[in-house]
């Protein structure tokens, strides 16, 4: 599901480059926030998305892949680990300089240490990958205490 997903935002950003030869190596943040909002809406009645801050920067095209594919990724597991959350959101806010997505539950939580090793969700599509690009990624999460990703990219 997070791969269809990515898949369908990351189309989304290539048609929007087709027609600007720039957003090919850059987006603008408005347009990849539209494109996440619509993609997560338009699969998913059980999140709430909204975008706090509109300022517009300008994303590289493969940091704005690598953020869209670890949202879904964060999104897909919550729906599946958290089937019973009540509070289920995506908030995105940009600054002159830097973009923040958070997805947030109220669902159980969990422990890191307690996730198989082989479960390669979280770790590959998430830390590592997010990691490789410079996007500081934070998870506060504990059993009973719901889960929230935030997901930070400062351009240098």
């Amino acid at each position: 599901e997070a791969a269809n997903l990515a898949s369908e935002a990351i189309g989304r950003l290539e048609r929007e480059s087709e027609r600007d030869p720039m957003a090919r190596s850059q987006i603008s943040s408005q347009a990849y926030f539209e494109s996440l909002k619509g993609s997560i809406e338009r699969r998913s009645k059980f999140v709430s998305v909204s975008v706090k801050s509109r300022v517009d920067v300008s994303i590289p095209f493969e940091i704005a892949v690598g953020l869209a594919e670890a949202t879904f990724q964060a999104v897909v597991n919550s729906l599946e680990h958290a089937p019973k959350a009540k509070t289920r959101e995506v908030v995105m806010s940009s600054t002159r300089n830097s973009i923040k997505v958070l997805v947030i539950d109220d669902g159980p939580g969990f422990r890191m240490s307690a996730v198989p090793r082989n479960r390669l969700g979280i770790r590959v599509a998430i830390f590592e990958r997010l990691k490789s690009l410079g996007v500081s990624t934070k998870l506060k999460t504990a059993p009973g205490g719901g889960t929230t990703w935030v997901f930070e990219w400062e351009q240098s």
